[in-house]
């Protein structure tokens, strides 16, 4: 089943706020960038943005000014938020897809709840879930920041509820090379099973 979703994920790029070319989403882009320069340096820089919009169902595309008038914004979005804030601070930030494991019955809760909102839950396939999130590096080693949660997750479960099944990282550093993380080297771009599931 896992393989099944990953093949439905080869192509999905992770999610990117867009913008109307208008002065909107320019002035909630500035107020955004001014917010993030305005936190004390490290985890603080992204850490306010979970705490500003809750995890929740929306519609996309997104554009800035919605983004930021929103109350809720689901896991692309707020990764989306953290990898700009970190942009704006000067920090390197790369964006990571996740697969989380979990129950069938959370699942289906999460696809009630994107369906009463007319969202996609093309994210949700059994007891998987699609995830995005963001990277630092430090020490030659990749550390996972998840800004739905507001936490590191480099030592999440590795079997049950709330593991993961499987991570791609998007972008490659450079010089382009391969990522150390939970002390596997993983190649960009491709979907690596980090733990047998």
């Amino acid at each position: 089943m896992l393989h099944e979703f990953l093949a439905t994920l080869r192509e999905r790029p992770c999610s990117v706020l867009a913008s109307h070319g208008a002065p909107c989403c320019d002035i909630a882009r500035a107020w955004f960038e001014t917010m993030a320069r305005s936190m004390p340096p490290g985890d603080a820089i992204v850490a306010w943005i979970p705490k500003r919009w809750q995890w929740g169902p929306h519609t996309w595309p997104l554009n800035w000014c919605e983004a930021v008038a929103r109350d809720t914004l689901d896991c692309g979005a707020l990764a989306a938020l953290a990898h700009a804030a970190a942009t704006a601070t000067g920090q390197q930030t790369w964006r990571v897809q996740l697969v989380e494991q979990f129950d069938v019955s959370a699942t289906q809760n999460w696809r009630v709840a994107w369906n009463r909102a007319g969202a996609n839950c093309d994210w949700l396939h059994g007891p998987y879930a699609y995830h995005e999130v963001i990277a630092t590096e430090g020490d030659g080693e990749f550390s996972l920041w998840d800004p739905t949660d507001c936490r590191r997750i480099d030592s999440t479960p590795r079997r049950g509820y709330a593991s993961i099944a499987a991570l791609r990282v998007l972008e490659a550093p450079e010089p382009i090379r391969p990522i150390r993380w939970r002390s596997r080297r993983l190649e960009p771009g491709i979907w690596h099973c980090p733990d047998a599931h």
